[in-house]
């Protein structure tokens, strides 16, 4: 039985590989989640389950193959976090596991994770979502989910929950050290080079269910990291681009919407642009596929001259720095 108090960090999650019926099981939990889709629960089910995974099952499978070639033949977000876990134990000298939202398998996936990173005996445990801004339908949702798993198999272990970090000085450090050591973008900066931040978005319906867990709007929460990260770098206002990307369905969402944004202003200003996605800590099928596979392309056919996409924290030595210092370690 550990001694030390374990942090689990709590992520997205991703499928178990490309295959069709591994992204389609991962889709059907993710969806199913009425966080994620809040409609009445026979008509999410139905909808779910008969239109959008017959539907999207196989351009998304196709989506996660094209994802494992552009991360080197594995997806990437469950690498970046075993790696990150293991080098952040190293540093802090306590247990640290990865644990996926959507794929973990319930209670038994957890106790098998548990037990493979040697912790399940633990009698406290600390829940860091790594989402620096929150919002119902992913910190929260991970936070909640599981809180439920761990009372039902610890109901008397201790939890202590994790904070947002959107804000912090040691994250838009961190971010500002990912582009001064990214081989063009600081240079590209300097040169008077649109600096895009791309957050995901969520629906505008989910603004009234925030505020009941949040005290600070999503938005904005990313527009503070996105002032923050522009005046660390010294971007001029007239140079600094805020935007939403991943919108699902025909609803409306936070906005401007980043697909549409791009190629549209590439296509008007042209010049230089280095994009960086501040709400997503490891890279994913939405910044490496979406973004570095899909929209760089087409806003360099737009008229874009040079487009720079800035990677996530993912397991670098300055995201070990920055979760040791949000967990009072130095």
């Amino acid at each position: 039985m550990t001694t030390l108090q374990p942090i689990l960090l709590l992520y997205l999650g991703s499928p178990a590989n490309s295959g069709r019926e591994a992204v389609g099981r991962y889709l059907r939990e993710f969806l199913s989640d009425p966080d994620v889709m809040s409609l009445p629960a026979p008509l999410r089910y139905a909808l779910v389950r008969g239109i959008i995974i017959p539907a999207r099952k196989g351009a998304s499978s196709a989506k996660y193959r094209r994802l494992e070639e552009l991360s080197g033949g594995a997806l990437p977000m469950p690498r970046y976090m075993h790696a990150l876990s293991l080098a952040l134990a190293e540093r802090i000298g306590r247990p640290v596991v990865p644990v996926p939202r959507y794929g973990l398998g319930g209670e038994m996936g957890l106790q098998q994770l548990l037990q493979q990173y040697g912790v399940a005996g633990a009698r406290a445990f600390t829940l860091y979502p790594l989402y620096p801004q929150y919002t119902s339908s992913t910190a929260y949702s991970a936070l909640a989910h599981m809180q439920g798993l761990l009372g039902r198999l610890y109901p008397k272990a201790e939890l202590r929950l994790g904070a947002p970090f959107y804000n912090r000085p040691e994250y838009i450090g961190a971010l500002r050290e990912s582009v001064l050591q990214h081989p063009h973008a600081a240079q590209l900066l300097a040169g008077g080079a649109t600096l895009v931040q791309s957050f995901h978005s969520i629906p505008v319906g989910h603004r009234k269910r925030d505020a009941a867990h949040l005290s600070i709007p999503y938005r904005f929460q990313c527009s503070e990291t996105a002032r923050l990260l522009a005046d660390a770098l010294g971007v001029a206002q007239t140079s600094r681009i805020l935007a939403f990307q991943s919108r699902m369905g025909k609803g409306r969402w936070e906005e401007p919407y980043t697909e549409e944004l791009l190629p549209r202003l590439a296509a008007e200003r042209g010049g230089n642009f280095v994009i960086i996605t501040p709400g997503f800590f490891c890279d994913c099928l939405e910044t490496l596929y979406d973004l570095h596979d899909k929209l760089r392309p087409r806003m360099l056919a737009a008229g874009a001259q040079t487009v720079e996409p800035v990677p996530c924290l993912n397991d670098t030595p300055a995201a070990v720095e920055l979760l040791c210092s949000l967990f009072g370690h130095s």
